[in-house]
Parts: structure tokens; sequence; C-alpha cells
């Protein structure tokens, strides 16, 4: 089986998991707590095309082969992924350009280019980024010490 088939069949999986949530609505949910999120953007930056943007061209630059020859089929696969994800699901390129390159289009190309302003966002009622260090650790120094 050649990669560009594994990739589909990936996709293809990758489709029921997200056709079993209402995958559409949490995207459009994510869209607009980043918009939030990097007010730089401006109000009118349209998240959809700019990950899709993002996707494509992450695509159309795949690694060299004669340097990383593990990479080899991998291009194949990521395009099989995308393929099966769309004829399997129904969605749009723009929900596979989202669901394979939104992370790393917002935490590579937008927050190294904007100041992601906290501040100005809801805070989460059940996160929190409080570090609270392992307790056996603390009675192994204190052990030690003595």
């Amino acid at each position: 089986m050649n990669q560009r088939e594994v990739g589909r069949q990936r996709g293809r999986a990758a489709a029921q998991a997200a056709r079993a949530q209402d995958f559409h609505h949490v995207m459009q949910r994510e869209f607009a707590m980043n918009l939030a999120l990097f007010p730089s953007l401006g109000e009118g930056h349209d998240m959809a095309a700019g990950v899709l943007e993002y996707d494509t061209n992450a695509l159309a630059c795949p690694p060299d082969v004669g340097k990383f020859p593990e990479t080899k089929g991998l291009a194949d696969r990521a395009l099989g992924e995308r393929e099966g994800f769309i004829e399997s699901s129904g969605f749009t390129v723009v929900h596979a350009a989202y669901f394979y390159s939104f992370s790393s289009y917002i935490w590579k190309h937008i927050n190294a280019r904007h100041v992601a302003r906290y501040d100005l966002t809801a805070v989460p009622l059940n996160c929190t980024n409080v570090f609270f260090p392992r307790r056996q650790r603390r009675r192994n120094n204190q052990r030690q010490s003595r």
C-alpha cells in the first residue's frame, strides 16, 4: 500500500472522530477566541483564510528527502490524510486545514508575530497555571539536608 492510501485511511478515521463532536462550532469558537486573544490581528482578519494559506504553504514545501531520508513518503501521506478527511466527512478544505494545522498556525505563525493579550480574555474557571511541586521530592530533599 502506498503512502497516499495510508494517509487516506488515517484521514477517514480522523474524520469519524471529528464528526462525533460538533466540529464546525468548535472551529468557529477557536477562531473567535484567538481573534480576541490576538487583537493586533485586527477585526478584519480572516482566520479561516489564514490557516488555509498556512496549511497549503506547508504542504507545498515538503522536506528534502536527500537530507532527511526518513521523511520519504510523508508528503504524500499528509496529502492523503486531507483527501480522506474531506471525502469521508463532507467537510471543506478549511475544516481539514484547521484539523491538521491550526495549532501550528497559531503558535508558530501568529504567536511569533503578535502579542497574546491574556489580560483581555475571560479567565477560564477550571484551569490554573499554578505549579504544585510533588511532595515526594520535597520530603527527599528534607531527608538529605539532615
